[in-house]
């Protein structure tokens, strides 16, 4: 006999498990098409599976004048893929008891102290999910110098560039560079080294990211390794070379890095915190950094510690993506799944590529497909009568 009350039954979803084989030419055709499409030079790839590097490519051109090829250890300006690095090495600090995220972070800057707002004081938990209250503007044009010796150290930026606080500590999201900038200002502290140095010789070293740096500009022995970078002109069809121009947020941008070294990253988020039986970070740790610290309305997604939830498609995702106005890059994590996904271009067009070339992996392989049974109270005489809707995906 039908139940009294509305009950909706959903079937779960049965993902598809893709081969090596398979994805590879998944994504050659996808990338190769979509840069194609948006006038793409070069780009950067790595996907992951749990603990395993299923893919590391390049794909086009590092270098367009000369026709040099991408591989898979080109060094890709990844943007604010810088953050969630950044917040990764924090969070070691605050397991040593080093931080605490909801204390005032004045308590611990040596420097400066930042304003208050409203009585209220800003955390690190506020630095970590952009609610700390500072003002940004979008494009992020201003993070980009052409003259190296412009380039500010973290301490000094934190110290002359601090914008105006506008609204109240943990009262909204409003993303922040300058709010990175302490964070790494504050490693740089607790760690007594140089921020640039103590990342290599730390958290990229532990994670054997040999390649990766946030030295700008890059030394010689990288910047061989380094792609160059276009902005595409639409009206003319021409490229303009960027190759030397340079993010100044540091601890917020200026990381550089390859497909493996973003693949070890990822791997390290996918796995609780352990990276080849090493437990960089524990999985109480990773687990706070993945979940939702902060939602702007209830209904909205949230962010975590240096990650943003995404429902896209109906899964549960965290990402972050990077732009320079020149480099785009994105990376998705899947933490049940155990998936994670990494690409960069070095052409300004590529930002719209990168999410569609997600879009089109879930797409593909995680199709939404939801049967709802809807049972309403009937008259008795028609009790046996079921009213069923079935929504396909698209």
């Amino acid at each position: 006999m039908p139940p009294s009350e509305n009950v909706i039954n959903e079937i779960e979803r049965q993902p598809q498990q893709p081969s090596k084989e398979e994805l590879e030419k998944f994504f050659d055709q996808k990338i190769a098409a979509y840069m194609e499409e948006a006038h793409v030079v070069g780009g950067s790839f790595a996907i992951v599976k749990d603990d395993q590097v299923i893919i590391a490519k390049g794909y086009g051109y590092a270098d367009a004048e000369k026709k040099k090829s991408v591989t898979k250890d080109h060094l890709f300006q990844i943007g604010s893929i810088a953050k969630p690095i950044t917040a990764t090495a924090l969070m070691k600090f605050v397991e040593e008891g080093e931080f605490d995220l909801q204390e005032d972070v004045n308590k611990y800057l040596t420097d400066i102290q930042l304003p208050q707002k409203d009585n209220r004081k800003i955390t690190l938990h506020h630095l970590l999910t952009h609610t700390a209250g500072f003002e940004d503007r979008m494009p992020l044009h201003y993070q980009l110098t052409e003259n190296a010796e412009d380039i500010l150290s973290t301490k000094e930026m934190v110290n002359q560039r601090m914008p105006s606080l506008v609204t109240s500590p943990g009262a909204v999201h409003s993303y922040s560079n300058y709010g990175y900038t302490v964070i790494g200002a504050l490693v740089e502290q607790a760690s007594k080294q140089d921020f640039t140095k103590y990342m290599k010789q730390n958290l990229l070293h532990d994670l054997e990211m040999d390649t990766a740096t946030y030295e700008v500009p890059l030394p010689k022995h990288l910047k061989e390794k380094a792609v160059n970078g276009y902005v595409y002109d639409d009206e003319t069809g021409e490229y303009e070379d960027y190759s030397d121009v340079f993010v100044d947020y540091i601890a917020a941008g200026a990381v550089s890095a390859s497909a493996e070294d973003m693949a070890n990253f990822m791997m390290l988020h996918l796995n609780q915190g352990e990276f080849k039986g090493k437990q960089i970070l524990k999985p109480e740790t990773i687990e706070m950094m993945h979940n939702p610290q902060f939602h702007n309305h209830p209904n909205l997604e949230g962010v975590g510690y240096a990650f943003f939830e995404n429902k896209r498609k109906g899964q549960g995702i965290i990402e972050h993506s990077g732009a320079t106005s020149i480099f785009a890059a994105n990376m998705m994590l899947m933490p049940e799944e155990g998936w994670g996904i990494y690409i960069a271009f070095n052409t300004s067009t590529g930002v719209i590529v990168a999410n569609a070339i997600m879009d089109d992996f879930l797409d593909t392989y995680y199709p939404e497909f939801k049967l709802k049974q809807e049972l309403y109270p009937l008259p008795e005489e028609k009790s046996k009568n079921w009213k069923v809707i079935i929504a396909f995906p698209g």
